[in-house]
């Protein structure tokens, strides 16, 4: 199977080593080209010819997508597999609940420690339903503790944004939770806290990555974070810049965010750069009092959110997509 480098948002390196350590170490030949790699076929007669073989697999860094190849591949192996340093999120182990419906004898999903004892083929149809994404739930959260008047999120599980809302109750917002939906009572302002909170991003159960840009916001808004440590992207603060734009008093020193004060965000027209950055500014000019333009070329919001003109307008926010 030969596959072309993938792009996708530029926020920082995005290298693919621990990928391709975890194929080896099953046995599996990779050859990486310059815009193209190729990797040996799994198949019956490839794990038949000992070619995929089982054994401790160690992570150098807990990446949940090479975790999840490594999961998928050994799933296929007859010998047991075991992956130390595994990334932990929530996405690890909804694969897990798919992988034993399909009839992998597989554990340890959530914690560092995977065990797999794999299986040749799954063994009858499946039906399973993906768990609903936190990043957009997340997304929503944060947008109306900072802008919302009692909205309520549904099809969200609060298990899989638990930290995202105690950090957002230690910020001020009253929440309400149920066993799929997050309810915002109340929202953040810049006299809700009593002491500014420090963030450091990480691999679960740190707080995502993805998630900076849109605390980034709301420090912009309140004040709340004195400073947003981002240690998993080199490069993933170009929406600093578009904040400034709109008057937040926000500057980065190294890889650091750091907030002088909370400002009213005035209307603007602003540069969407990536995903999550997209993502931010238009939770941030939904803050501002007036029209600001979210200019988005590579339809980045669009391709990580569905609908979300039509999401928010429940909660009373006026969006209109221009084509």
């Amino acid at each position: 199977m030969s596959i072309a480098h993938p792009g996708g948002c530029t926020i920082g390196a995005r290298p693919i080593d621990i990928h391709i350590e975890c194929l080896k170490a099953l046995g599996i030949d990779f050859f990486a080209g310059k815009e193209i790699s190729s990797c040996g076929r799994i198949d019956e007669s490839l794990s038949a010819a000992g070619r995929i073989k089982g054994g401790q697999v160690l992570l150098k860094y807990p990446s949940v997508g090479a975790t999840e190849n490594l999961m998928i591949a050994a799933s296929r192996c007859e010998e047991k597999t075991v992956i130390i340093n595994a990334a932990r999120e929530p996405e690890i182990c909804d694969l897990q609940s798919f992988l034993q419906k399909c009839g992998v004898n597989i554990s340890g999903a959530g914690s560092p420690i995977i065990t797999i004892q794999g299986t040749v083929k799954p063994n009858k149809k499946i039906l399973h339903r993906v768990i609903p994404d936190r990043i957009e739930a997340c997304t929503y959260i944060t947008c109306a503790s900072l802008c919302g008047n009692d909205v309520y999120i549904k099809n969200c599980d609060p298990r899989y944004v638990s930290l995202l809302l105690k950090l957002l109750r230690r910020c001020g917002a009253t929440l309400e939770c149920s066993a799929d939906a997050v309810r915002v009572r109340k929202n953040i302002t810049a006299d809700s806290f009593k002491k500014q909170q420090f963030i450091k991003t990480g691999p679960h159960p740190m707080t995502a990555t993805d998630m900076q840009p849109l605390l980034t916001v709301l420090t912009a808004c309140t004040g709340c974070f004195c400073a947003i440590e981002e240690t998993v992207f080199s490069n993933r603060f170009k929406h600093v810049d578009e904040l400034c734009r709109m008057g937040a008093k926000l500057f980065v020193s190294g890889n650091f965010i750091l907030c002088s004060g909370a400002a009213k965000l005035k209307p603007s027209i602003v540069y969407a750069s990536d995903l999550r950055c997209g993502a931010a500014l238009l939770v941030a000019s939904l803050c501002a009092d007036g029209v600001s333009v979210v200019s988005d070329p590579c339809d980045y919001i669009m391709r990580g959110y569905n609908t979300p003109e039509k999401k928010l307008a429940g909660a009373e926010a006026y969006i209109v997509k221009l084509t």
